[in-house]
């Protein structure tokens, strides 16, 4: 049984070891989800906590959860954006989600955005955009399946590939 927790110290090496799973297969990591030179577990754990308040320069407030495994293992981690600015309207939308790539097509994915879906922050937003590569068909199938219409799809220059912008209307 999977549930959705917050960073936590004691889950920072399973997390790591999800980030490198991630990048042996060749896949990027977004830099500020990332180990900084330095920094200890608690130092990480807390940084990721504080980006909800108190977020660092050029980012917007959001807010990190991790799914967990019964093994306590983490095996997807998924983020609400508070407000989107205008880099955030073109690609990434309000949520980024990654699933650990042992634990790909086993519903990790959809769990965590049904389960991020009833917080009170995103129905406070209300309305969220999603973005993904249309390529993904994980992603497509995640998204719809917790409500997510596909407003369009349109080449975005600065990652060099189309994007599908999808909505969730949060009640």
């Amino acid at each position: 049984m999977l549930q959705l927790q917050r960073p936590a110290v004691e889950l920072i090496p399973s997390y790591e070891a999800f980030m490198l799973a991630m990048k042996a297969l060749g896949e990027e990591a977004w830099e500020p989800l990332l180990r900084r030179k330095g920094e200890s577990d608690r130092d990480m754990a807390e940084r990721f906590l504080r980006a909800e308040t108190a977020p660092e320069p050029g980012l917007v407030p959001e807010t990190f959860h991790w799914a967990v495994n019964e093994q306590n293992a983490v095996v997807g981690r998924i983020a609400l954006r508070h407000h989107l600015i205008p880099a955030l309207q073109e690609f990434g939308g309000h949520i980024g989600y990654e699933v650990h790539p042992a634990s790909r097509r086993q519903g990790v994915a959809s769990f965590m955005l049904a389960d991020l879906l009833k917080t009170a922050k995103a129905r406070e937003i209300g309305k969220l955009l999603l973005t993904c590569d249309p390529m993904n068909i994980g992603s497509v199938k995640t998204i719809e399946k917790n409500g997510g219409r596909l407003e369009q799809i349109r080449f975005v220059e600065r990652v060099k590939r189309d994007t599908c912008y999808y909505w969730i209307e949060v009640c």
